[in-house]
Parts: structure tokens; sequence; C-alpha cells
């Protein structure tokens, strides 16, 4: 009998700290009242260095353009970490010598913890963009769906490499995408 309540105390103990692990809030950033100040930026960088779930990736991109012909470019997305299975972001590409388009995106992933201190983590995405120009074959301004998937290698806790493969709707073949990024 005291092995059945020693074992309920302590998974009650264990619950309750998984517990209030899922339910503390994330620091709230810092708020500028009397405009950006000394003080201000300093409190902006110390809740980044507490970590705050944001990431960010400049990224490479080579495109197959509507001649059939590839071109290059390059981007960098700002993103959020909602849950370790879930980011959601934004992007900004620049693709053959012109400002392409913006976009927004979800994906789905899945952390595998194959090799020793390393995660690698496969994703799914999807999103909508809006072409500004560049090669759009008069769809700027045109809303665009995006659909992909790829693969990210955690380096360490805050740097991960990532790569993927991206379709959009109003292009016609796959678009490739490859970049470092980092983990605030």
């Amino acid at each position: 009998m005291k092995k059945v309540i020693s074992s309920l105390v302590l998974s009650v103990i264990v619950l309750s700290s998984v517990e209030a692990q899922i339910n503390t809030p994330p620091p709230l950033p810092p708020v500028a009242t009397n405009g950006v100040t000394t003080s201000f930026l300093s409190d902006v960088v110390d809740w980044f260095s507490q970590g705050s779930n944001f990431m960010v990736v400049p990224y490479g991109l080579v495109s197959k353009g509507d001649n059939g012909k590839y071109g290059g470019g390059g981007g960098i997305a700002l993103a959020y970490e909602v849950s370790q299975y879930f980011v959601t972001g934004m992007r900004v590409e620049y693709l053959d010598s012109q400002f392409y388009q913006g976009s927004f995106t979800g994906q789905l992933q899945l952390p595998l913890h194959i090799i020793k201190n390393h995660d690698i983590v496969p994703f799914v995405l999807g999103g909508v963009s809006v072409p500004f120009g560049g090669g759009t074959s008069g769809n700027a301004g045109t809303v665009q769906g995006v659909a992909g998937t790829g693969v990210a290698f955690m380096l360490s806790s805050k740097w991960f490499l990532v790569g993927d493969v991206e379709y959009w709707s109003a292009k016609s073949g796959p678009n490739y995408r490859g970049g470092v990024g980092f983990k605030f």
C-alpha cells in the first residue's frame, strides 16, 4: 500500500511540474511607452536572449521560371515556433534580380532524435504568397498557393540548416531553397 501511495504522490508531483511548464507563459515583449530609448533597446535584446521562439532564416533560392529556365535569388524568413510540431512565419523573396514576393506559411514538423544531440526535423508547409513582380508573367498582385516539403538539421539548440522544395500555383516547376537559421 505504501508503494501505491508513493507512486500516486510522485505521479502528482511530476504531472504538476509538467503542467506548470506547459502553462508558464513566455516573457512578455517590452513596450516602448516614451519612444525608443536606450533602455528599451536593451530590454528588447534581453527579451530575445531569454529565448523567444522566434527564428530568422536567410536562404538561397533556385526557381524554374515560366520560360523553362532556372533563375536564382534569395530571401529571408521570420518564423515563430508555436510548438515543437508547428511553426508559422512570413518571408520576403528576391528572385531574378527583382523584389519578387511576400508570403505567409504554416509548417507541420516532427522532430526526430536520431543523432545524439542533433535533431532531424522533416516538415511539410503550406501558405499563400503575393508576387510583386519579377518573372510572374502577369501574376503580380495575384494571391497564389504555396505547398512544399523539406528537412531541418539542428546543429545546436540555436543554429540549424534547412532545405525544402516548394511549388507555387502561379509558377510552373519546383522551387528549391536552402539556408542557415538561428532560433532566438
